[in-house]
């Protein structure tokens, strides 16, 4: 006896004009081959995904990079003070100068962010 199992999760299932049923086969060189995929690697797609996009005049781009490592151990710095500063407030102790310090550093640090997200 078999029931039906209701709620299941999962990915929902495509209507029937979603689903990629037909299958395009080309030809092409070794050449071509190799370069369909070190473009289609430099924007983190498959081959197919990379071709289908292309032909579809769809954005091929890579992904930009919102911040980088450096960037991100800057941001944790000025987090750090951050604590500091309102730990020594809860305490009593006068901060004005660090806090003028931070705002410099905040500045920065979001300048510098706004230019590599443009």
């Amino acid at each position: 006896m078999s029931r039906a199992i209701k709620g299941r999760g999962g990915r929902p299932i495509k209507q029937a004009e979603e689903k990629r049923c037909i299958q395009i086969n080309i030809r092409v060189t070794l050449a071509e081959h190799d370069y369909y995929e070190a473009e289609a690697a430099k924007v983190a797609l498959s081959v197919s995904e990379y071709l289908r996009r292309a032909g579809l005049n769809l954005k091929v781009a890579a992904p930009k990079s919102i911040a980088d490592a450096a960037l991100i151990r800057e941001l944790n710095a000025i987090g750090v003070n951050i604590n500091q500063i309102a730990r020594a407030a809860n305490r009593g102790q006068d901060e004005r100068d660090y806090w003028r310090i931070i705002g410099v550093r905040v500045g920065h640090a979001l300048s510098e962010v706004l230019k590599r997200t443009q």
